[in-house]
């Protein structure tokens, strides 16, 4: 129970921090008194410790307290897991080929277009999908808390974005999100979107298949050794 709690006050640190400092009133003061630039850097002084934090934390804990289910065995679960995680990556680096929503002028054009059509926080969603990935055959609750932390904290990071990017934009950028999802493929399951496959960032995308691919092949030996020895 203790070593699920250090993850968790993980989480707290790095979660606590990212969503005040992008919360509008705080965000945008800052912004405005440290230069957009000056903000990125205190952003990243105050993320990157506590994102550290968090890592240490559960690479000290893993596979803490009772199992609570091994899905490890199954050979159809782990090809499940893998299907998300490459989808996850997919989704991660392309995301990097195209503008995200958080950067788009709320006095300009939304255009719906790529990734967009599948969600419109494909970043964040890959990040969701990789957390749930991991939780699926790691069933101990220091695993659960630090994977399971991964896809909370997306959603809540891309519910947050948009409520931030409703509030800024004018009355005929609406629709834009009326017509797509933030879960991925929602907005085209319910009709609102096609999905245009030549329109995806295919170069990005399958860079990204490649690294989830590397990363598997390497997995045992990158991640059996905690950090810091």
């Amino acid at each position: 129970m203790r070593e699920t709690l250090l993850v968790l006050v993980g989480w707290l640190l790095f979660g606590g921090s990212h969503l005040l400092l992008s919360h509008g009133g705080i965000r945008e003061n800052l912004r405005r008194r440290l230069t957009p630039m000056g903000f990125n850097g205190i952003y990243a002084l105050v993320a990157l410790p506590a994102f550290w934090v968090l890592v240490t934390s559960y690479f000290y804990h893993r596979h803490a307290g009772p199992r609570l289910w091994d899905l490890r065995t199954s050979p159809p679960a782990l090809h499940f897991v893998e299907l998300i995680m490459l989808l996850s990556f997919f989704l991660m680096i392309a995301s990097f080929a195209m503008p995200s929503p958080t950067s788009m002028d709320p006095r300009g054009r939304f255009e719906v277009r790529g990734l967009l059509r599948i969600t419109r926080h494909p970043f964040l969603m890959g990040a969701a999908l990789f957390g749930l990935a991991h939780c699926l055959p790691n069933g101990y609750p220091s695993d659960l808390a630090f994977f399971g932390g991964f896809t909370v904290f997306a959603l809540a990071g891309a519910y947050h974005q948009d409520a931030r990017k409703r509030r800024e934009a004018a009355a005929e950028h609406q629709p834009f999100f009326e017509q797509t999802s933030v879960l991925p493929f929602a907005a085209i399951l319910q009709g609102k979107q096609p999905l245009v496959v030549r329109d995806l960032p295919w170069v990005a995308g399958l860079l990204g298949v490649a690294l989830a691919l590397v990363i598997r092949w390497y997995h045992a030996k990158w991640f059996a050794i905690p950090l810091l020895g």
